[in-house]
This record gives structure tokens, C-alpha cells and sequence, in this order.
């Protein structure tokens, strides 16, 4: 029967703990382990100091040593140390063997690519798109997520499905998520790049919306380093930065 990786952990680590056992008991001439103890005043003035190096404690002698250790000992130390190193050698090929073959499964395969070329799906929408039941789905994702293939973006009371590169995520697919948003983001970023220096007043009137709702708004761009304010005098215009904006040129529509 084949183990799980919890219990390679467990052989190891008990393994360890025997083998931490270091210090056996002294044995006489015959095998007999030896527990006399003799207690002696001594003048504390009379104490030689300690010597750090030791000649008597060489490699060689500590070597010789295990091996002066009756055999049973030293069976049950190599046979200790055998384990552990056979739990290790199975945990790291499990490991390994998990990682290699994440994408083996075609539709653990297919979804990691579907995430790539739509960044910022949520969980329900891609249950829909791949029409998947999302128990289903949560197998598949756990998989990428052991493998740092994937990673979840929680912006306000949605989380967001990203590819992972291992390196901070890249301004195009949150960009690209904005354009995916059935609110107004999309129209609002490009009516800011259309008219450079609008207002949070000029885009309330346009969009018909309160300025709390275009402040939220602006805050979520400002926070994604999409948009940035200039003070002109009493009144802070918004413009869409130069990478952002190079951005949103190529997603908009013709």
C-alpha cells in the first residue's frame, strides 16, 4: 500500500528524534552497562583548567567507539537511520513527481490556460465558461494553486483569478480586468485618457454619477497605479498614465 506524504513526515521525524538520542550508556569489558557513580568533595581552588581540544576526543576515536558499541545498538542505529533516509528519498519524490505532473490532467490543463487568456475571471464565472460544477473546478484550481500557477486577487468583495508569473503581476491583465467589469469602469478610464485633466466634478456630470461613487472609483484606479492626480490651482485632475495608457489603446475597441 502506498504512503501519503503525511506519513514519510511522520516516519522522518520520528526517525530523527530516535537517532537524537545520541548519548548510550557506557558498557564495561563484558557487556554489562555500567551505572556506578562516585561522589567526591573537591576544592574548587584545585580545579586544572578545561582543556578545549581534547586529544583524547579525536574523529578516530569516535568512530572506533560506535563500532566498540554492542551489535544490537549499532543494528538499531543503522536500521534508524536507514528509515529516515528512505522517508526523505519518498517524500522528495512525491514532491517532485506532484510538481512535474500538475498539468498532466487535460482539464487542469485547459483551465490554467483559459485563467491566462482572460485574467481577473472570478471563480463563478470560470465555473460557467468552462461549465464546470465548482466542486469540480476546486480540485483543478487547488492543483495550479500548490504550484504557484495561479493566484487569487481579492479586490473589495471580489476575488479574481490571475496567472502567476512569479514576479509582480503585470498592469495589463489588471487593466484587462477592468475592461471584462459590466460597471463603468471601462467607459470612465477611457473618457480619462480621451480628455486628460478631468475632474472628479466633470466626470460625476458626464456619467450621472455621485462623486462619492466616481471618489470609489478613482481610489481603485489610483490603487491599481492606473491613474494619478495633478493639483492645478484649487482643483486635482486626473490623468491615465503613460504605461496605462499605451495599455488601454490597445484594448480599445475600434
Amino acid at each position: 500500500m502506498r504512503l501519503r506524504y503525511k506519513q514519510y513526515i511522520f516516519i522522518i521525524l520520528v526517525s530523527l528524534i530516535a537517532l537524537s538520542f545520541g548519548a548510550v550508556p557506557s558498557y564495561a569489558a563484558d557487556g554489562a552497562i555500567d551505572y556506578d557513580v562516585t561522589f567526591t568533595a573537591v576544592d574548587p581552588n584545585s580545579i586544572a583548567p578545561v582543556d578545549d581540544h581534547p586529544e583524547s576526543t579525536s574523529r578516530s576515536d569516535i568512530l572506533a567507539a560506535f563500532w566498540e558499541l554492542p551489535l544490537h545498538v549499532q543494528l538499531s542505529y543503522l536500521v534508524i537511520t536507514a528509515v529516515a533516509i528512505l522517508g526523505l528519498f519518498k517524500l522528495l519524490t512525491f514532491v517532485s513527481g506532484r510538481l512535474k505532473h500538475a498539468l498532466e490532467n487535460p482539464k487542469t490543463k485547459e483551465i490554467f490556460f483559459h485563467i491566462q487568456n482572460n485574467p481577473g475571471l472570478t471563480i463563478q464565472q470560470l465555473s460557467d465558461e468552462q461549465n464546470i460544477n465548482r466542486g469540480t473546478l476546486k480540485y483543478h484550481l487547488s492543483q495550479l494553486f500548490t504550484n504557484n500557477k495561479i493566484m487569487l486577487v481579492r479586490r473589495g468583495k471580489v476575488s479574481q483569478l490571475y496567472y502567476n508569473k512569479l514576479s509582480p503581476m503585470d498592469k495589463e491583465s489588471i487593466i484587462a480586468s477592468y475592461m471584462r467589469r459590466n460597471d463603468k469602469s471601462r467607459p470612465i478610464l477611457f473618457s480619462i485618457m480621451d480628455n486628460p485633466g478631468m475632474t472628479n466634478k466633470d466626470l460625476s456630470e458626464k456619467f450621472g454619477l455621485d462623486k462619492s461613487t466616481i471618489t470609489d472609483y478613482m481610489k481603485k484606479f489610483m490603487d491599481d497605479d492606473i491613474v494619478e492626480f495633478r493639483q492645478d490651482g484649487k482643483f486635482k485632475r486626473c490623468y491615465v498614465k503613460q504605461d496605462a495608457r499605451m495599455i488601454l489603446l490597445r484594448l480599445k475597441p475600434n
